[in-house]
């Protein structure tokens, strides 16, 4: 789902690292959560060596506002008590 978001490889990589693999796993933070996990990865990112061959993550401001977005979706979902199928939602027309 992060790459429909807007997410290449490295920074999806990051985001598992940190433990964010499913839906449940971002349902689990606050908005502040996410706010600070961006900030830190972004820190993480900045004291990377260069190298070609291990590209930098990339944390896009509209990747990242889908992905806050995303996380409302699963808040008032499971606020409804419906079960997260995150897929419809994301489908591109």
């Amino acid at each position: 789902r992060l790459t429909a978001l807007g997410f290449e490889a490295p920074a999806r990589n990051a985001f598992s690292a940190q433990g964010l693999i499913t839906a449940t796993d971002l349902w689990s933070l606050s908005k502040d959560d996410i706010d600070r996990m961006i900030q830190h990865l972004q820190t993480e990112v900045r004291n990377m060596p260069l190298d070609p061959n291990n590209p930098r993550p990339v944390f896009p401001f509209l990747a990242v506002k889908r992905l806050k977005a995303f996380y409302h979706w699963i808040v008032y979902t499971v606020a409804r008590g419906q079960n997260l199928q995150p897929g419809p939602p994301l489908r591109r027309a």
